[in-house]
């Protein structure tokens, strides 16, 4: 059936693959950097990398009321490509809903596709009865896909439903690569799992990485407070180990 849903251009698809996200700090390297949507402020130097919106609906709301201003500043501000917005699609939400999210999803990608910005299409589903529309637009083979896998694994029934719609997308679009947000606090028990025919890059979440810095942080401000003991360099005990012996001789 026809839903009216818009393709996307195959010719405006991102090719990256994003292996970092971004919690703060200096950007070393931004077209392997995944940057998330009001998680921070982000530098300059954050030109060329990848924006998603791996947030609360509310956050990104905005986008949708007004499509050709945020366009305009994507577009302006030179990111190297955008992952397309997941408006959520509950399980428990009424079917309309879902359709009407992916329906967002999918005019926003193509929007900014029109605007000049290279999208990385979103895998985006809720169980079985979405599967006739949660896939459409994307054209197959694209070079990369994207999905969000936070909150995959919370027990045996979301981990069985999640890949269950994880390999529907696979099978319908084909990509030649998944990147999975969220899906390294997963890889316990998803890496084995993982449906074949695509590639897979397993994604920290910016949770995730903000606390692994918060910890790194602690303890460099933990370690400048250590008292410094050879404050010349070099091995002062051993020095004087020497001495004391050469004194006994």
């Amino acid at each position: 059936m026809d839903f009216g849903i818009p393709s996307l251009l195959p010719d405006k698809l991102a090719t990256v693959t994003p292996t970092a996200v971004y919690a703060g700090g200096p950007v070393t390297n931004p077209s392997n950097t995944l940057f998330v949507w009001r998680t921070c402020r982000f530098p300059a130097e954050a030109r060329g990398g990848e924006l998603a919106f791996y947030t609360d609906d509310y956050r990104f709301e905005c986008l949708w009321n007004r499509p050709i201003f945020y366009a305009e500043q994507f577009a302006r501000f030179g990111w190297g490509a955008i992952v397309e917005p997941d408006f959520s699609t509950w399980i428990d939400a009424p079917l309309a809903e879902q359709l009407w999210n992916t329906y967002r999803t999918r005019t926003l990608g193509r929007l900014w596709q029109e605007a000049g910005l290279q999208v990385i299409p979103s895998l985006n589903w809720a169980d079985e009865r979405s599967f006739s529309f949660a896939f459409s637009g994307i054209p197959q083979h694209a070079p990369v896909v994207a999905c969000e896998a936070r909150t995959a694994g919370g027990n045996d029934g979301d981990r069985r439903r999640f890949l269950a719609g994880l390999a529907e997308g696979v099978r319908q679009v084909q990509p030649q690569h998944v990147l999975m947000y969220g899906g390294k606090e997963h890889a316990f028990w998803l890496e084995s799992r993982l449906p074949p025919g695509s590639h897979y890059t397993l994604l920290e979440s910016w949770t995730h990485a903000r606390d692994r810095a918060r910890r790194r942080e602690t303890i460099r401000q933990k370690n400048r407070h250590q008292p410094i003991l050879f404050p010349t360099g070099g091995d002062s005990w051993a020095d004087e180990d020497r001495a004391a012996a050469a004194a006994a001789a």
